[in-house]
């Protein structure tokens, strides 16, 4: 799991004065940076980081004042968005969660709050899924990466080292 995103959806948390990370802290964490995926997604669909944001403090309320904790608790759904991520990665062939996976993890969570922020700003969670899925595979141009219908990328899946065949010595 990207611990660094994590760390950033911590502190929009803790700014926004929530004592919880949920969806809407781990969208806007994707969104911090000019080159971040979430960013380069959503510009791809026509709207601003700054829109989302927007968007998300409409919808959820600040808190009262800044946390002081030092860890903050994930909510359920949003131990289920870094769960689906990781299945994401796993079933795209990848060896670690990206945060290409993270979006993807979000917007596969229809109830949570970052899934209404997406929907509440015109777009369909299908658009963004596929808008991420083009971005992995501009990330990996030159590798030949082709996603399938369901969003496979069959090439990355390797085998298990125990079945691949093992490195032949060079003779000179």
């Amino acid at each position: 799991m990207p611990d660094r995103l994590m760390a950033i959806a911590a502190d929009v948390a803790r700014k926004s004065g929530h004592e919880y990370v949920a969806t809407e802290h781990i969208l806007l964490a994707l969104l911090t940076e000019e080159s971040s995926i979430g960013t380069r997604v959503f510009r791809a669909l026509g709207v601003p980081p700054e829109r989302v944001r927007e968007e998300v403090d409409k919808v959820v309320p600040a808190g009262f004042g800044k946390t002081r904790a030092k860890q903050l608790p994930f909510t359920p759904r949003a131990k289920k968005c870094i769960d689906r991520a990781a299945e994401e990665a796993k079933r795209l062939g990848f060896a670690s969660v990206s945060s290409a996976h993270v979006l993807l993890g979000l917007v596969s969570e229809e109830e949570g709050v970052a899934a209404h922020v997406v929907l509440n700003l015109g777009l369909k969670l299908e658009d963004v899924r596929r808008t991420t899925l083009d971005q992995l595979i501009r990330r990996d141009e030159g590798r030949d990466t082709k996603i399938d219908d369901r969003g496979s990328c069959p090439h990355r899946a390797r085998k298990p080292a125990s079945k691949r065949a093992a490195p032949r010595k060079r003779s000179r």
